[in-house]
């Protein structure tokens, strides 16, 4: 690789600059919310299954919003347990996930190191995610 120019490197967010497990507390701020909505037991709501299942539809578009992904998510958990939850209730359940995600998020060991690095030696930098 000598000689060749890196104009810029992009990273991923989920486990590259930012450490994951700030998923594990949005889940868990809105599990009991879900399970008293839905008469559900909070250990059974898994959001990251209801996401899996959202991406069914979602990986072939070219372009969508995490939170459309999320809403469906939400929506995949109470129709598993036979509810019908309004486009409110959707919305109150994505941004109470990402509240809560959002303040729970940390870098991974040398994330901001080696972002101000390659700042420095004159490369952009950018973030990609989902």
């Amino acid at each position: 690789m000598t000689g060749t120019r890196i104009d810029a490197v992009l990273f991923d967010l989920h486990n590259t600059t930012m450490d994951g497990n700030y998923v594990a507390v949005g889940t868990a701020r809105v599990a009991p919310v879900v399970a008293a909505r839905w008469g559900m037991d909070a250990g059974d709501v898994d959001v990251m299954q209801g996401v899996r299942a959202a991406m069914r539809h979602y990986h072939s578009q070219d372009f969508y919003l995490m939170r459309d992904v999320f809403a469906d998510a939400f929506r995949h958990i109470a129709v598993t347990v036979g509810a019908e939850p309004t486009d409110a209730e959707l919305t109150e359940l994505n941004d109470m996930f990402w509240e809560a995600n959002i303040a729970a998020v940390r870098p991974t060991e040398g994330a901001i190191q080696t972002m101000d690095a390659l700042r420095s030696a004159g490369g952009g930098v950018g973030v990609v995610s989902w």
